[in-house]
């Protein structure tokens, strides 16, 4: 740790406001953060509770040896002693459970020093060279930047996202992946949630940089609505969506209630639908799966996680066809011939899209579920594969659902439908169908579906039933008793 001899940064590190962000900076190098001091304290705490925990165990061992040596057989102390011990287990589990906290928070707190400080020292730079750029025409090149482009989101502080999220405080954070990390906060009066991105190096502002690119030029009703951005520490600020992820409510996480086969059939609606609207915005998502689709507080699904989506190349660019894409994504979720392909297609997500549609249907893991389902179809047994906790499946539509998402996971692309002309014309009247229904209520598997009967014929139909039980109610109003 570097200590600081001058008086003057003395006063400011000492006197300054707690929100405030003090860097040093000695001839171009950083060389000390104001939380180094917080870290080291915090350290200090953790060293200091370990110490009291341990304290109280030891004194806790030596009371009840103490009792056991005296050979009291008095019932009220061997009680009281057996409190004691409860109570000193309690404040032990609370404490380890607090330390565990504030390492957590401390090291989000310091990969976002690193950042702040990489970013400093790369600014200390590029003014040095900047300086030393001789002629115009250079520093005309190096000072148009990125930042220069209309923006279409609001751009918050640091200070913001600390104080939105109450410094990371541990209880906050709802989800955690590999490079990232999301926080419940309260942005000026207004929940959102929160994502820092964790990812080292040029791979972390990449996948920073595409999300908020892209969530800023879209706008739909299923996909994630994009509040804000911190570009300081590659943070994401999004709407809250209080029912958690599709995954979570298919796993009943939290002892939650499983999702009814209607709101599962109105969901695969709705992401059919935004899929169909990226594809047409000449973007493949590629990350597609139940974790990624989150879930507002009237259960409709909002599409999320586009950091590593991909650009559909067009024909007058091909420098974008040619270069090498590495997939990224879940295996379970990853359609096999991307593997082998030279560009993203529409089709990528299509794949995803059929898995999805079969673990609604039954509510069983993603691996090896479409061999399990092409089994039950040849064995007919698809009735018993269905999730019993959604309700009583309609099994005509059911089955009509399983051969479209069959369909959909098909190794070769040739062979899978269009989600527009095909997947939606399927989803979209069994969904207007649902609506009609109250909940919990279910067709008869003798029953012809009313998207299947004409219109007009329908309305025949109605005006004769009304007329019919008319006439037989004046008939029992005549009839002689």
């Amino acid at each position: 740790m570097v200590y600081i001899e001058s008086k003057i940064a003395k006063y400011v590190s000492e006197n300054g406001s707690a929100s405030c962000q003090i860097w040093f900076v000695h001839k171009g190098h950083l060389i000390k953060t104001r939380y180094d001091q917080v870290i080291t304290e915090a350290n200090r705490f953790v060293k200091v509770t370990y110490k009291e925990s341990s304290r109280r165990e030891k004194v806790k061992k030596e009371f009840i040896g103490a009792v056991c040596e005296a050979g009291t057989v008095d019932d009220e102390l061997f009680k009281e002693a057996a409190l004691q011990a409860k109570e000193a287990e309690k404040v032990y589990s609370e404490e380890r459970s607090l330390r565990r906290g504030t390492e957590d928070a401390l090291l989000t707190q310091k990969h976002i020093i690193e950042i702040m400080s990489n970013k400093l020292i790369a600014a200390q730079e590029r003014k040095s060279a900047l300086r030393a750029a001789e002629g115009p025409r250079h520093q005309a090149e190096s000072s148009g930047s990125v930042d220069s482009s209309p923006k279409f989101f609001s751009e918050f502080s640091f200070t913001d996202i600390m104080d939105a999220t109450r410094h990371f405080y541990p209880s906050l954070k709802i989800g955690e992946e590999s490079s990232q990390r999301i926080y419940k906060g309260v942005l000026h009066g207004t929940v959102v949630a929160v994502k820092v991105i964790f990812a080292d190096g040029l791979e972390g502002s990449s996948e920073y940089r595409q999300e908020v690119g892209v969530l800023s030029r879209l706008r739909h009703p299923n996909i994630v609505t994009l509040i804000g951005a911190c570009p300081e520490i590659h943070t994401i600020i999004y709407e809250y969506l209080p029912n958690g992820s599709l995954e979570d409510r298919l796993c009943c996480q939290n002892n939650s209630s499983p999702l009814p086969w209607q709101t599962r059939i109105r969901i695969a609606a709705e992401l059919c639908s935004a899929l169909i609207f990226l594809h047409s915005q000449r973007i493949v998502h590629g990350h597609l799966k139940p974790s990624n689709i989150l879930l507002d507080a009237n259960f409709i699904s909002k599409l999320s996680d586009f950091g590593t989506c991909y650009a559909i190349p067009t024909i007058t660019s091909p420098a974008v066809s040619s270069r090498i894409i590495f997939p990224k994504g879940t295996f379970a979720y990853f359609d096999p011939e991307f593997q082998t392909a030279v560009e993203p297609t529409p089709q990528l997500d299509v794949y995803s899209f059929g898995i999805i549609l079969l673990r609604l249907l039954t509510g069983k893991g993603a691996w090896g579920i479409t061999s399990e389902v092409r089994r039950a179809l040849d064995n007919g047994s698809l009735k018993s594969l269905l999730d019993t906790s959604a309700g009583d499946w309609p099994y005509l539509q059911a089955l009509q659902l399983t051969h479209i998402a069959l369909r959909c996971t098909e190794v070769s692309r040739k062979n899978r439908p269009d989600l527009e002309s095909e997947v939606l014309r399927v989803l979209e009247p069994i969904r207007a169908s649902c609506r009609r229904l109250p909940m919990g209520s279910h067709f008869r598997d003798d029953q012809v579906p009313p998207y299947f009967i004409c219109p007009i014929f329908q309305a025949s139909s109605n005006q004769r039933s009304k007329t019919d039980n008319k006439l037989s109610h004046d008939f029992s109003l005549t009839r002689p008793r």
